[in-house]
């Protein structure tokens, strides 16, 4: 039940947006779903191709935020993977505020650009 309450909330939040990023909010929702029905828990990692699809970039454009250390991401032998909690943030910021959240302000804290 608690994971249906988490989903429940994910879905109140991508609807806030309203008109903005419709079909890509109820895919986003087609997602968070399969993921919590499938293993009873939300995902904690996005591929790189997932994270581009979610925000509606290209994934070259996503693998250069990450190198710039302008988006959160994990290397592990060579494949990159963005914490699902990065998302999150950003999306809640940009919810609380009603106003533009930069990425790379959760990016790198020291500058220094992922290797």
């Amino acid at each position: 039940m608690e994971s249906q309450g988490a989903a429940v909330g994910a879905i109140r939040q991508i609807l806030t947006y309203g008109h903005l990023c419709l079909i890509g909010s109820i895919a986003a929702v087609a997602v968070a779903l399969t993921e919590v029905a499938a293993n009873g828990r939300a995902k904690r990692f996005y591929l790189v191709a997932e994270v581009a699809d979610l925000l509606g970039l290209s994934e070259p454009t996503v693998y250069r935020a990450i190198r710039a250390g302008e988006l959160p991401a994990i290397k592990v032998r060579g494949r990159y993977v963005v914490p699902a909690k990065a998302i999150d943030q950003m999306e809640s910021d940009a919810l609380a505020s009603s106003s533009l959240v930069d990425a790379a302000d959760y990016g790198s804290r020291d500058g220094a650009a992922a290797s």
